[in-house]
């Protein structure tokens, strides 16, 4: 099976002909005149076959990071690809084994897996094609630099500031040897529980903070694709949804999403704190004493638009916006009004000059006594009789019961309703409602340099089309951060001179993200024959129509803005190439007008659009009937008393903006609660 293994990820990333690579070195002249031939073959001569150890590391992301299903799925693929009779029909090619075809033969082979009717090939393409490009182009090659990096000017790994906060930690083995008895127990360290800890060991509780995350701090970080996603993302960022629609990206480190996120850091808007008061019942949404939260979690963290300043890419929508006549603004940042152009948070600040709930809201925990756990599983949430009596760890495969007064769950919407599944707690509104911002990349090509990976992440913002039902749904267009293996699986596969193509683009492109609230796209969260999460989701008719429509709002900002080309991340790879100078003939012509119908015609395709999220909610939504919602208005579970969820999944909808401070000023809505619950208790 090594050798069909080696076989597809030389294919996906392969050697180019002689005559490929002097297209490619002729298509660099016309880019950049000034970069050396040398340069060029360097990138154009890197392929999966020359990068060490490919098919073992391969092999070993495959059974480290993918659910079982998949695995045997992959194994059963492989060895139908071993066989004549199983390449002939997996590939519609010559009756002989898939690492005997031609190069040209296995490259038509991938184009038909990606456009495949039958759904799970078109997934194994994507884990294919993704951990091809994630070794070939992820990381160092074999000690050396990648040449992706250099004809590209891009910055590359950075160094971690030794300065930064280290946490203490409990000893695991003196915690294993006694007995352990709480006040809290809280089971997550982002912006949920981190709010959580440091506001209950201020009133006086005693705190146990525990986390699955082994701590990492920046200083040990890698700041390289491939290693800082295994290190800091669930699964290596390759969870999915059951039919592999979905990519979601959910941090696992300490400071949860918080510590990987992209310092955006916006307030939930007004139309929605409307809807969760007058359609959810949550009426304190719409109260100064709502406003008071977020506004104690913005002095907290530092939030604000000072010294903000715009890289190239993020210039970019704001430049397409003015042209046009559109309103762009300016994202706030965590980041205590300081400049914060470390380029790299998304694998963790390594400056940390952001103020993730680790740096801000643990550290005031263990100032005022709270207690951390880190690489300790929360396999159950322990309960007799409808309270809460405390929670059963795994650490280091070892069981350890800690009592508990109150247990807060903070995992995020997708960890936290299996823990409530895993542990018996009867609500059949446990993993439903889940919303997930769903996301397409709309990508501008640029006759200058934009350079993506530098400067200050996510600065820009466009409004305008979120509003688009009139009742607060529709999506927003943002500037990703965009490392240059994330960039070209931003984009569909179409072969290996495209790909190298593209990667010479990767300095000169702006990659623009439609982020939609989803209004009638919704899923559910349940346990798998693993007791792991399975996660269903399905984009709904109306979400998709406003993606696709800001899709087309996107290529005419990049349009505006300069761009040469866009493109989308729909199947086949759209593209619409620039002829004219004059933006508004540009706008008005028969092929633009053509591109914008064909994004509506080839619509939203699960596993044939690139599509993926960040932002989890929902799943155990708060509400005001215990009917329709798995915890009460003050946070606790309407089925154990003393159990509390404090993270995105009680938000009652999708927040329609990147959901941090959002969560952040619901969980301190909910540790006031707390507080008082235990303040009560006193008297």
């Amino acid at each position: 099976m090594l050798q069909v293994l080696e076989a597809i990820g030389g294919a996906y990333s392969a050697p180019l002909t002689p005559e490929e690579q002097q297209e490619l070195i002729q298509y660099c002249k016309e880019l950049y005149p000034d970069l050396s031939e040398e340069q060029v073959a360097s990138l154009a001569k890197l392929h999966y076959g020359n990068v060490q150890n490919a098919t073992l590391e391969f092999k070993r992301l495959v059974e480290t990071h993918l659910p079982k299903h998949k695995q045997k799925m992959i194994k059963l693929v492989l060895w139908l690809l071993g066989t004549s009779l199983g390449t002939s029909l997996l590939c519609g090619s010559k009756f002989k084994p898939f690492f005997q075809l031609s190069k040209e033969e296995k490259e038509k082979a991938l184009k038909g897996w990606s456009n495949s009717v039958i759904p799970d090939i078109r997934v194994l393409h994507k884990v294919f094609w993704s951990l091809a490009n994630m070794l070939s182009y992820g990381g160092y090659v074999n000690g050396l630099e990648n040449p992706i990096w250099t004809v590209n000017q891009y910055i590359g790994p950075v160094k971690g500031n030794p300065e930064v906060w280290q946490p203490p930690f409990v000893n695991q083995a003196l915690f294993l040897e006694h007995e352990q008895s709480y006040d809290v127990v809280v089971i997550g360290s982002g912006a949920g529980g981190g709010v959580l800890a440091a506001e209950l060991s201020q009133n006086g509780q005693r705190v146990l903070v525990v986390d699955k995350a082994k701590y990492l701090h920046p200083k040990d970080i890698p700041f390289t694709e491939q290693q800082s996603y295994e290190a800091l993302y669930e699964d290596m960022a390759f969870v999915a949804t059951d039919d592999g629609g979905f990519q979601i990206l959910m941090g696992k480190a300490w400071g949860g999403g918080t510590t990987v996120n992209w310092s955006a850091s916006l307030q939930l808007p007004e139309i929605s704190r409307k809807e969760w008061a007058e359609v959810h019942g949550l009426t304190h949404f719409n109260t100064p004493l709502y406003q008071q939260h977020i506004d104690a979690v913005v002095k907290r963290l530092g939030i604000s638009t000072d010294s903000v300043k715009h890289n190239k890419a993020n210039q970019a929508l704001l430049d397409g916006c003015k042209a046009l006549g559109l309103e762009g603004l300016t994202i706030p940042q965590n980041a205590q009004g300081q400049p914060h152009d470390c380029a790299h948070c998304t694998f963790g600040c390594p400056t940390g000059q952001k103020q993730s709930s680790l740096l801000t809201w643990i550290k005031d925990a263990v100032e005022n006594g709270a207690h951390l756990l880190q690489d300790a599983q929360c396999d159950k949430i322990v309960h007799e009789n409808s309270r809460v009596k405390g929670v059963l760890l795994s650490i280091g495969g070892k069981p350890k019961f800690v009592q508990a007064k109150r247990v807060v769950v903070a995992c995020g919407s997708i960890n936290s309703p299996v823990l409530l599944l895993k542990s018996k707690i009867k609500n059949p509104n446990i993993g439903k409602n889940l919303k997930l911002h769903p996301v397409m990349t709309v990508m501008g090509v640029f006759k200058e340099d934009k350079l993506p990976g530098e400067g200050t992440i996510m600065t820009a913002l466009y409004n305008g089309d979120s509003n688009l039902d009139k009742k607060g749904y529709g999506a927003r267009l943002e500037v990703p951060a965009a490392h240059p293996a994330s960039y070209l699986l931003m984009q569909p596969y179409l072969s290996p001179l495209e790909l190298k193509k593209r990667a010479l683009e990767y300095r000169r492109s702006v990659p623009l993200i439609v982020l939609t609230r989803d209004k009638d796209g919704a899923g559910t969260v349940s346990l798998n024959a693993e007791n792991k999460p399975l996660i269903h989701y399905k984009m709904g008719k109306e979400d998709v129509q406003h993606m696709c429509h800001t899709a087309i709002t996107a290529a005419k900002i990049l349009l505006a803005a300069g761009a040469t080309k866009v493109r989308t991340a729909q199947n086949g790879g759209l593209e619409f190439v620039r002829t004219k100078e004059s933006l508004e003939e540009t706008l008005e012509s028969k092929e633009f007008k053509d591109f914008c119908d064909e994004i509506k015609k080839r619509s939203v395709v699960l596993t044939k659009t690139i599509v993926f999220c960040a932002h989890q909610m929902g799943s155990n939504r708060m509400g005001i009937d215990p009917k329709k919602s798995v915890v009460k208005p003050t946070g606790e579970s309407w089925d154990v008393q003393g159990l509390y969820i404090a993270d995105g999944s009680v938000l009652p909808t999708a927040s329609g903006v990147n959901p941090m401070l959002t969560i952040y000023s619901v969980c301190y809505g909910i540790a006031q609660h707390l507080k008082q619950d235990f303040n009560s208790a006193k008297l």
